[in-house]
C-alpha cells in the first residue's frame, strides 16, 4: 500500500520535524510498506500535494501535523479513492481527540501497519470542506489573535486562555440571524456560535460534547446573554464539556444545514483556518 506522508515541520510549536525524524527511524525499522515523504513550506501546500498524490496512485495520504494540515489534505483528496490518516503531531490535535486517535508513537506505528478504517462525515463551510469544527464570533477573533502571535500559539491551551482574556477587553456581542434546517431565528447579544462535527476544538475545549463524527448531524453551541465576568467563569468548564449545563447562557442544537448571518464582518474559523465573512453556510 503506497503511502505519502505530508509533514508540516512547523506544527506542534515547531517540534514536528524532530518528532517525525524519530518516528521515521522506527518506521524504517519495523515496517516494509513503500512510502514517500513531503515536507510543506507554506500554507495551502498540503492540499496541492495531496491532490497530486491521488493522480500518482498513492493509496494513503497521512497528515503529519495538526488540524490545519488535516484540513488541507481533506480538501485535496475528498471524493477520490484514497484513505486519509493522521499522525497528530500538532499543537491542538482536536480531530485526533474527537476520533480517539491521539495516541503514543508506538500505537500510531502499529495502526499504520494494521490500519482500521473508519468513515467520518465531512461538512462544508462557505464552499470549503471542514472535518472537525467551525465557529464564528468571539472564538474567531481569539483564533485570529493567536495566529498573529506565534509565541502565544506555541502555548497551546494556555495560549488560548491568554488570548481570550486579551480579546475580552474590547469585545462586543452581536445580533445574529441563525437558520438551522429552515428554522430561522434572530438572536441578540451573541458571543459566539460553534459548529461541531467532532467534540473538541481550540486545543482541547469540549465545545460540543455530544457531537459524533459519523451521525450525519452538526452540533451547534450558541453562547449568548452573559456579561464578561460570567464569560470568564464559564470558560474553564468548556474543557470538560460542563458548560452545556449553564442553560441560561448556552443553547445546544443539531442540524444538517446551518446558516449564520451577522450585520458586520466577523472572523470565523474552520479546523483552525480563518475566514473573514458576514455570513457562514454549513452543510453536510
Amino acid at each position: 500500500m503506497e503511502t505519502l506522508f505530508i509533514v508540516n515541520p512547523t506544527a506542534g510549536r515547531g517540534t514536528t520535524k524532530s518528532r517525525w525524524d524519530a518516528f521515521e527511524r522506527q518506521l524504517k525499522k519495523y515496517t516494509t510498506f513503500p512510502y514517500k515523504v513531503h515536507f510543506t513550506t507554506r500554507s495551502g501546500e498540503a492540499e496541492t500535494v495531496s491532490l497530486q498524490a491521488t493522480r500518482s496512485h498513492f493509496e494513503r495520504v497521512i497528515a503529519v501535523g495538526g488540524d490545519g494540515t488535516v484540513n488541507e489534505i481533506v480538501n485535496g483528496v475528498l471524493g477520490r479513492d484514497v484513505m486519509i490518516g493522521i499522525l497528530p503531531f500538532g499543537t491542538g490535535n482536536d480531530l485526533a481527540r474527537s476520533i480517539e486517535a491521539n495516541k503514543s508513537d508506538k500505537d500510531l506505528l502499529h495502526t499504520l501497519c494494521y490500519p482500521k478504517e473508519a468513515s467520518l462525515n465531512v461538512a462544508k463551510i462557505n464552499g470549503r470542506h471542514f472535518i472537525n469544527a467551525a465557529g464564528i464570533g468571539f472564538d474567531g477573533i481569539v483564533a485570529n489573535h493567536i495566529n498573529r502571535h506565534m509565541f502565544i500559539k506555541s502555548l497551546g491551551a494556555l495560549g488560548y486562555s491568554l488570548s481570550a482574556i486579551t480579546v475580552l477587553k474590547s469585545f462586543t456581542p452581536s445580533e445574529v440571524m441563525l437558520n438551522i434546517d429552515g428554522n430561522c431565528v434572530i438572536l441578540s447579544h451573541v458571543w459566539m456560535i460553534a459548529i461541531g462535527n467532532g467534540s473538541f476544538y481550540g486545543g482541547g475545549m469540549k465545545i460540543c460534547p455530544s457531537a459524533k463524527y459519523d451521525d450525519d448531524l452538526l452540533d451547534v453551541c450558541i453562547v449568548s446573554n452573559l456579561g464578561k465576568m460570567n464569560f470568564l467563569k464559564l470558560l474553564p468548564s468548556v474543557y470538560t464539556g460542563r458548560h452545556v449545563e449553564k442553560e441560561t447562557f448556552i443553547t445546544m442544537q443539531q442540524g444538517k444545514r446551518i446558516e449564520i448571518t451577522c450585520p458586520d464582518y466577523m472572523i470565523a474559523h474552520a479546523d483552525g483556518e480563518l475566514i473573514a465573512s458576514s455570513s457562514l453556510q454549513n452543510q453536510y
